[in-house]
């Protein structure tokens, strides 16, 4: 039985790191050239997507799209978890309000595409960052609600109960308990917010038109077609340079997941 997951894994892993592979080879070869491995490998194709289409830009838009999205997110998610997992509701706000998430998380995001970009017309927030930002809560916002209303019902309810004897009102309890006590399942919607909006395309390509707010995503997907569509190395390095951000970004938060969550119970 070990042997055949050891198999299973093997295969696995080759059906994800041989396309890399390929992937990387190609964006390494000097125009002109077919051969894989490459004779001469370059990294021009790289140094043309950085100094022609400065897509180092767009990389940052990314970012701050996200993190905006996901901080807006975690404001709103905390307290809605909260009033779920450890309020006395009436049981059909409860249910109107699980409902609701589940409703909004299953429809296809591009359902409600027609309604926000109205919304945000309306308020003038369209080629704005914060108009990007608040589009991405029809992904992210759900989500986070639900991560953390499942990691607060698995909290032990007597440390809170405790602090309620000693005095502490309900908001110095979210403050100093709940939210310390909840890092591990904040951390765990940050990474799985930012995966799942790294290569977002629909929103941020129909809310901003400006050349200067675009997102990686839509560049890599204006590429496919343009004229660069024949010219595979340049398809391939920017295609890895949009990755690396993403595997960098869960590696450190991996990394440094165990020193947040000691610290957090601590503080």
């Amino acid at each position: 039985m070990a042997s055949l997951i050891n198999v299973f894994l093997i295969v696995v892993l080759l059906t994800v790191l041989v396309p890399l592979g390929v992937l990387v080879m190609i964006s390494l070869l000097p125009p002109g050239e077919w051969s894989i491995p490459p004779k001469s490998p370059t990294l021009d194709n790289f140094v043309y997507v950085f100094k022609e289409f400065r897509f180092y830009r767009n990389m940052l838009n990314t970012f701050l799209f996200i993190g905006l999205a996901i901080l807006i997110s975690l404001v709103l998610a905390l307290p809605t978890a909260y009033a779920i997992a450890r309020l006395q509701i009436k049981y059909y706000v409860w249910v109107f309000t699980v409902v609701l998430v589940i409703l909004v998380k299953s429809l296809p995001p591009g359902s409600l595409l027609v309604p926000v970009y109205e919304l945000l017309w309306k308020l003038r927030l369209t080629n704005t960052v914060l108009g990007v930002a608040l589009s991405y809560q029809v992904y992210t916002l759900p989500f986070v609600i639900w991560i953390l209303t499942s990691f607060l019902l698995d909290l032990p309810r007597e440390v809170e109960t405790a602090a309620r004897i000693d005095g502490a009102g309900r908001f110095a309890r979210l403050r100093h308990i709940i939210f310390p006590l909840s890092i591990p399942g904040i951390i765990s919607a940050v990474i799985l917010g930012f995966l799942n909006l790294w290569n977002e395309y629909m929103y941020s390509s129909v809310i901003v038109s400006s050349r200067n707010l675009q997102t990686a995503a839509v560049v890599l997907g204006q590429l496919v077609t343009s004229e660069y569509v024949y010219d595979w190395g340049i398809l391939a390095s920017a295609n890895i340079i949009s990755v690396l951000p993403a595997i960098f970004f869960v590696s450190f938060v991996q990394k440094n997941i165990s020193k947040a969550i000691t610290g957090g119970i601590k503080g």
